[in-house]
């Protein structure tokens, strides 16, 4: 009885315990930024960033078909990311921080979406017309992260609103943790294995 006790005592936090992502987990710094001197913006940053989306064809396999690996990368865009050297030079460094985590606020749920499109695309039936369709699939994923990120910036005042950013980050981290339950990382970039639906 003592020998099965301390087995579960062993063995259940391991059971219980899931991977919880945080704001540290997010892969994002200021070396992904431009650092740009005498901008003239409203906002001290900004961060952009992209889908990169392929596909390919495997060998045939045993029943003559051809599998099709769809694929889509996110990737930070430094060329269209900034943030003003002055803000940069002269800020406090926790102001540095909380906005970096606003930034980093927006890659999160970028990546929400992305996992929402990695689960479209292993929903969706392909036919010949992959290329117009991953596009067609990607933009209706994109136009609603896109809204996310304007509703985002919108209620936390790009981060001025200090409860408003905690409540986020909350919400944000909710879903992100119960989208990547089973990662150990959060993945940047997926392939997907399907089909050609005929």
């Amino acid at each position: 009885m003592k020998k099965l006790l301390l087995s579960l005592l062993l063995i259940s936090p391991a059971l219980i315990y899931a991977q919880q992502f945080t704001m540290a987990d997010i892969p994002l710094k200021w070396k992904h930024f431009t650092i740009k001197k005498g901008i003239r913006h409203s906002h001290v940053a900004k961060i952009s960033r992209q889908v990169l989306l392929s596909y390919r064809y495997k060998e045939k396999n045993e029943q003559g078909k051809r599998p099709l690996i769809v694929a889509a990368e996110l990737v930070v865009d430094k060329d269209k990311s900034w943030i003003k050297k002055e803000y940069l030079d002269a800020a406090d460094p926790a102001l540095k921080d909380a906005l970096l985590n606003h930034e980093k606020g927006h890659l999160a749920i970028s990546l929400k979406w992305h996992r929402k499109l990695q689960q479209t695309f292993s929903d969706f039936k392909f036919s010949k017309r992959v290329r117009i369709e991953m596009d067609s699939l990607y933009n209706i994923v994109r136009e609603n992260a896109d809204e996310e990120n304007e509703r985002y910036d919108r209620e936390t005042n790009h981060m001025l609103n200090v409860d408003k950013q905690a409540q986020w980050e909350q919400k944000i981290f909710t879903e992100l943790n119960d989208l990547y339950a089973d990662d150990k990382i959060l993945p940047m970039k997926f392939e997907v294995e399907t089909v050609l639906y005929e």
